[in-house]
């Protein structure tokens, strides 16, 4: 049934949250003023990355003239409370004569996300006690930490640890991006289209052919139709995979279903649609209002040949995309009028869910595979605000006829997540909007 089914896509916060946040930190009495970055100082950073603090913006020069320290940088970093208990989240005062400055209350399981600095200093604290819990040092190339009980730290590799460091400095030194995958992860090794650049296409052949025939709709409900598709000869067709954008990787690939196909599958979940959910535990949240139902490959022939049609556009083994190996079923949604699923990532963060071992492992969603079944009349994109490709640099919003299909990667070719895979389903403003989507994981599901 469809309620089996949860929804595993992790509603992400890092960006916005922290766009709102970011000069939160508190409004209490304190020699730091107003605010606790009042107290922000210049730091040296090592070659082995060690951090020195500096008197209050100073920057010390050598006798050759040349500069041994930079003010610091901002850090946009995100707090998760993994213990089981509330914890106090204390910001170490640089200033030794002063104040240690509380922050906040963070719940179990709870995230919180704000701007601070290299070398900076933050404690969890037992609510109630006072106890300290953990101490956490900032380092630059890092931008997620977890709260966690000291059984838990005791249980990690020290030398993996140091060697996680040092990878992640080298990392982002390399790319400018922070490492956001488990560590290690090998590269991906599934076929990732490359984008090149905005407007190229790229052939791809396939004989998993369209279905065509037999529709017969009500002429009160056009949704409400009966489908009897005839089985075409198997003959070779080219797709088109067209690049949206470079960063995140998106693609347009039209006619990857005929109208017939889509009608079948909007057919086939009416009176099993409910309320969609967001995360593992699938929980009912206000960001996303749409409704939700799950298909699988074997659930009739016409089925079966569109995973067969994906695996090939994907250039990713035809197995793979069966019987839960490294493909989700297929989720079809359905939004009516101001239903919409606000901005997040597709991929599962490890610092989110870190209680799943099958996460842990490395494996995650590398793919979403899109395609518009019954496209609303007015609103309804599918927005990529974090993409280069739009009008300034200010995102893109897909808008595709019926049939045609969206790829988006929200892995990098090298293993890391893409931060920038960043997306939402818009507002339908007038109409009915059908979707699907297929999950593609790498290197397998669980």
């Amino acid at each position: 049934s469809c309620g089996a089914w949860l929804q595993l896509t992790m509603k992400s916060t890092h960006v916005y949250f922290v766009l709102l946040v970011f000069v939160v930190f508190v409004k209490a009495e304190s020699s730091c003023g107003e605010d606790a970055l009042d107290c922000a100082v210049a730091t040296e950073v090592t070659a082995d990355g060690e951090s020195v603090l500096l008197e209050d913006k100073v920057v010390d020069e050598k006798s050759d003239g040349e500069t041994t320290a930079a003010y610091a940088e901002p850090i946009f970093v995100t707090f998760w409370n993994h213990m089981k208990q509330p914890v106090r989240i204390v910001w170490k005062n640089v200033r030794e004569d002063q104040d240690d400055v509380e922050y906040m209350i963070l719940e179990p399981k709870g995230q919180t996300a704000f701007t601070t600095y290299q070398s900076h200093v933050w404690y969890a604290k037992d609510d109630e006690t006072g106890e300290n819990l953990q101490e956490i040092t900032m380092f630059w190339a890092q931008s997620v930490y977890s709260f966690e009980t000291l059984e838990v730290r005791n249980a990690r590799d020290e030398a993996l640890e140091v060697e996680r460091r040092i990878f992640m400095t080298e990392y982002k030194e390399r790319t400018g991006l922070n490492w956001l995958a488990v560590y290690p992860r090998k590269n991906v090794s599934f076929h990732m289209w490359s984008p090149i650049e905005v407007g190229t296409e790229q052939l791809v052949t396939s004989n998993a052919s369209l279905w065509h025939n037999h529709t017969k709709c009500s002429e009160d409900d056009p949704l409400d139709c009966s489908v009897d598709l005839d089985r075409p000869e198997e003959v070779d067709a080219d797709f088109v995979v067209r690049t949206m954008s470079v960063s995140p990787q998106v693609f347009h690939i039209p006619g990857c279903l005929s109208e017939d196909e889509a009608d079948l599958i909007v057919s086939m979940v009416q009176g099993r649609l409910t309320r969609s959910l967001v995360s593992a535990k699938g929980i009912i949240d206000p960001d996303r209002t749409s409704s939700t139902c799950w298909v699988g490959h074997d659930e009739n022939d016409v089925m079966d040949n569109i995973f067969n049609r994906i695996a090939d556009i994907l250039q990713i083994p035809r197995h793979n995309m069966k019987n839960m190996l490294a493909a989700e079923h297929l989720q079809v949604v359905r939004y009516y009028e101001g239903q919409e699923y606000k901005t997040h990532h597709d991929y599962m963060d490890p610092a989110i869910h870190a209680e799943h071992s099958y996460v842990m492992r490395g494996n995650n969603r590398l793919a979403t595979f899109l395609f518009y079944l019954h496209p609303p009349e007015e609103g309804g994109g599918t927005g990529f605000p974090e993409s280069t490709a739009g009008e300034d640099g200010k995102g893109i919003i897909a808008k595709l006829p019926k049939g045609d299909a969206v790829l988006f990667y929200s892995m990098l070719p090298d293993g890391n997540l893409d931060i920038a895979s960043l997306h939402s389903g818009n507002p339908v403003e007038k109409g009915v909007k059908y979707i699907s989507n297929l999950w593609i994981w790498e290197p397998r599901f669980r």
